[in-house]
C-alpha cells in the first residue's frame, strides 16, 4: 500500500495557484490567450533530465515529464482549482 502524499501548502493568486510539498512547489498560471503555464521547482542535488522536448519531421511536436507522485497529485489539485476559478468547469 502507497504512503498518502502529504501536500504543505496550496497558495491562490489572482491569476495561479501553487501547490508546495516538501523541497518543491507546482504552479499552474492562467495565461492570458486562454491558456495555462505549468511550471515544476524542486530543491535536488540530481541534475538528471526530467522533461524533454523534441520535434519531430518539423511538424510534431511531443514533450515528456518526469514526475514524482507528489509532483502528480500537486499538478492535479492545481489545474483543477485554476480550472473552476477560471470557470471552465
Amino acid at each position: 500500500m502507497n504512503p498518502k502524499v502529504k501536500l504543505k501548502r496550496i497558495t491562490r493568486y489572482a491569476n495561479a495557484e501553487v501547490v508546495s510539498y516538501e523541497n518543491a512547489k507546482v504552479t499552474v498560471v492562467s495565461l492570458p490567450d486562454d491558456g495555462y503555464g505549468i511550471e515544476f521547482r524542486i530543491l535536488s542535488d540530481d541534475e538528471r533530465e526530467r522533461s524533454v522536448h523534441d520535434v519531430i519531421k518539423g511538424k510534431i511536436v511531443s514533450t515528456k515529464l518526469t514526475l514524482s507522485k507528489e509532483a502528480a497529485v500537486s499538478l492535479m489539485i492545481a489545474l483543477q482549482k485554476r480550472i473552476m476559478q477560471d470557470d471552465i468547469i
